[in-house]
C-alpha cells in the first residue's frame, strides 16, 4: 500500500467512524458477557485459574450478607469477609491471588492466620495505597478463608471488594500477564510513540512552531496514560510490590496530569479565541496534581480522599473542551475535524462508563481507558503521518528550490551562486585540486553573425560535454559562471593527466557543427593546482589560471583574425 493510499485511508471519515463505533460495541458487548457470566468452575475440571465471584461479608452488629465480586460496600469501619473454597480440592497445592486498597489485611483460616498487610512506620503515605496478596493456602478443616479489613482511611465511606483468583501459583502468574498482555503492548508502544516524538522534535525544531506542537502534547498526554495503566496492571504491583507508594504516586500524578497535555492539544485545533482558557485549565491541572501530591507525602490528606476534587477539575476540563470545540468554525479552522472521531469514541465509552457505575457501583475506567488509549494511539499515527508527509514535501520543496537557486537554466550547469559556495566548502574542508578558466571562443562573432540562437546552442553544447564529463568523473565539479565563461574544478592530485583531459573536450567540441561554413567551435583555457597547504586562496590560484585563460585566447584571437582576414 503506497503513501498515497494510506494518506486516502487515514482521510475516509466513514470508515474510521465505522470501525470507532464497532470497537466501542465489542468493548460493551465484552462487558455484558464478562457482567453475566459468574459461573464458577471446579479448578480441576478447568485446570486452569478460577475466579471467586461470592464472599460473605460479616460486619458489627449486622446479619452476614453473600455478595457478588467485585462490588464496592459502605463501610464505617472494620469488617470481615469470609471465602468459601470447600469446592476446591487439595487445597495446599493452590494459591490466592486478590487486591487490597488503603487498609490493613489480616488472612486467617483454621482460626490461624497466614497473611497479613500492615502499614509500616516509615512509609510514605498514610495508607497502604494498592496491594496486591498473593498467597499459598495450607491445609485446612473448615475449607473458609477468612480476611479481616482495617481501612486506614477514615473519610472514604466505601469499599471495594476485588475478585480472588485461584489456582496454582505459576498458573496465576500465567493467567495474570495474558490478561494484561494487551494494556502492556499498547502501553509500551505509547512509550515508544514519545520517544520517537523527542527525537523528532530534537531533529527537527520546527515541530516546536505552534502548528506542530500539538502533537508532542498528544504523546505527553499518551505516556501519562501509559504510566497510568502499567501501575495499575496486577503483574507490575506485584513484581514491584516493595516501591507499592511509589507506584500510587505515580498512578494518581499521571491520571491527574493527562489531561494537562490532552487539552493543550485540543487548543491547538479550535479557535485561538479559547487559547487563554485552555491554558488556565492547564495551568490549573498541573497545580492541582502536585498540591495533591504534596498533601499526601505530608500525610495530611491521601490522594484517594482528594479524588472528588480531580473529577471536578476534570468534568469541568471536559466541559469546557466540548463548548469550545461546538463553538469553532470548521470552515475557519478545518483542523477541528480531526477531534470529530475520538470525542465521538470518548463520548460512547464515557456514556457506557457510567451506565456501568449507576448499574454496579464499580469504576471499570482501567479498561475504558484502554478502548481511549487506542483511540489516541490512532490519533497520534494519523499526526505523525500527516507531519512526516508535511516535513517530506517541505524537504523536497527546500531542495527544488535550492537547485533552482544554484543551477543555470539555459545550461543545467551549477551557477556563480554554487561556484561560490563550492570555493567555500573548499577551502574549509582543505580539498586539493586542478582549477581552470574556460571560455568560448569567437562567441561574439557568432552572435552577430548568426544571432543569439546559434550562440546559445554553442554554449549548451559546451555544457553537455561538461556535464558528460562530471557523469564519468565524479571527481569534476564544473560551473558556469558568466555568459561564456566556466569554472571546474577537479579533485584529483597533481600528477592528473589535466592535458588528455582537455585535449579530449577540444576534440569533441570541435566537431559540434552549428553553421554551414568551416567554423569551428573551440575554446580558451588556463588552469593550474590548488595546494590547501600553500598559502594561497581558491580566488588567487583561479585568478592565475584566468590570466593564463587570456593569454591562450590572445594567441587564438591573432590567428582566427589572420584565418578571417580580419587584421
Amino acid at each position: 500500500m503506497n503513501n498515497k493510499n494510506i494518506k486516502k485511508l487515514l482521510n475516509n471519515k466513514e470508515l474510521i467512524i465505522v470501525l470507532s463505533l464497532l470497537l466501542a460495541f465489542i468493548f460493551v458487548c465484552f462487558y455484558i458477557f464478562n457482567v453475566s457470566n459468574n459461573k464458577t468452575y471446579d479448578i480441576y475440571e478447568t485446570y486452569g485459574v478460577n475466579t471467586i465471584d461470592e464472599v460473605t461479608v460479616i460486619k458489627n452488629n449486622e446479619t452476614p450478607q453473600t455478595l457478588t465480586i467485585p462490588k464496592a460496600i459502605p463501610v464505617n469501619g472494620s469488617f470481615d469477609y469470609t471465602v468459601d473454597i470447600s469446592k476446591y480440592k487439595d487445597t495446599d497445592n493452590l494459591s490466592i491471588m486478590t487486591e487490597f486498597d488503603y487498609c490493613d489485611v489480616s488472612i486467617y483460616t483454621d482460626n490461624k492466620q497466614i497473611y497479613e498487610i500492615k502499614k509500616s512506620n516509615q512509609a510514605i503515605l498514610k495508607s497502604n495505597a494498592y496491594q496486591i496478596a498473593f498467597f499459598d493456602i495450607p491445609k485446612t478443616r473448615d475449607h473458609q478463608i477468612t480476611i479481616h479489613i482495617e481501612p486506614l482511611l477514615k473519610s472514604v465511606k466505601s469499599y471495594k471488594i476485588s475478585s480472588i483468583k485461584i489456582g496454582r501459583k505459576s498458573d496465576i502468574i500465567i493467567n495474570t500477564l495474558s490478561e494484561e498482555i494487551i494494556t502492556i503492548i499498547v502501553s509500551v508502544i505509547l512509550i515508544i510513540n514519545f520517544i520517537i516524538m523527542i527525537i523528532i522534535a530534537l531533529k527537527r525544531g520546527s515541530i516546536f512552531e505552534r502548528d506542530h506542537f500539538s502533537i508532542l502534547y498528544l504523546s505527553i498526554a499518551g505516556i501519562f496514560m501509559a504510566l497510568y495503566f502499567l501501575t495499575q496492571l496486577k503483574s507490575i504491583c506485584y513484581f514491584f510490590g516493595k516501591t507499592k507508594e511509589a507506584l500510587c504516586c505515580i498512578e494518581y500524578l499521571s491520571l491527574l496530569l493527562v489531561f494537562a497535555p490532552a487539552i493543550l492539544f485540543v487548543k491547538y485545533k479550535l479557535d485561538p479565541k479559547f487559547e487563554k482558557i485552555f491554558n488556565l485549565l492547564a495551568t490549573l491541572l498541573v497545580i492541582n496534581a502536585f498540591t495533591q501530591f504534596a498533601l499526601s507525602i505530608m500525610k495530611i490528606r491521601e490522594f484517594k480522599e482528594m479524588i472528588t476534587i480531580s473529577h471536578a477539575i476534570m468534568f469541568t476540563t471536559i466541559i469546557i473542551a466540548i463548548i469550545a470545540f461546538l463553538f469553532t468554525d470548521c470552515k475557519k479552522h478545518p483542523a477541528k475535524k480531526t477531534l470529530f472521531i475520538p470525542a465521538l469514541v470518548v463520548i460512547v465509552v464515557s456514556v457506557f462508563q457510567l451506565a456501568y457505575y449507576m448499574i454496579y457501583k464499580l469504576v471499570v475506567f482501567k479498561n475504558t481507558g484502554l478502548v481511549i488509549i487506542t483511540i489516541l494511539i490512532l490519533l497520534e499515527v494519523r499526526e505523525v503521518y500527516q507531519k512526516l508527509i508535511y516535513y517530506k514535501k517541505q524537504r523536497i520543496e527546500k531542495e527544488l528550490y535550492k537547485k533552482l537557486a544554484t543551477t543555470d537554466s539555459l545550461t543545467s550547469l551549477s551557477n556563480r551562486q554554487a561556484h561560490e559556495d563550492f570555493i567555500k566548502k573548499v577551502e574549509d574542508n582543505k580539498i586539493n585540486g586542478w582549477i581552470l578558466s574556460m571560455d568560448l571562443n569567437s562567441l561574439k562573432y557568432i552572435n552577430d553573425k548568426y544571432g543569439h540562437t546559434v550562440g546559445d546552442k554553442l554554449i549548451i553544447g559546451f555544457s553537455n560535454l561538461l556535464n558528460e564529463a562530471q557523469e564519468n568523473n565524479q571527481n569534476i565539479s564544473s560551473f558556469r559562471i558568466g555568459g561564456d565563461e566556466f569554472f571546474v574544478f577537479i579533485k584529483e592530485n597533481n600528477t592528473y593527466d589535466i592535458n588528455t583531459l582537455i585535449f579530449n573536450l577540444k576534440a569533441k567540441y570541435k566537431a559540434i557543427s552549428i553553421t554551414e561554413d568551416d567554423f569551428e567551435p573551440s575554446f580558451s583555457v588556463g588552469y593550474c593546482y590548488y595546494l590547501a597547504q600553500n598559502q594561497n586562496s581558491v580566488l588567487e590560484t583561479y585568478n592565475i589560471a584566468d590570466r593564463l585563460m587570456y593569454n591562450d585566447k590572445a594567441e587564438y584571437k591573432k590567428s582566427f583574425r589572420k584565418e578571417r582576414g580580419l587584421e
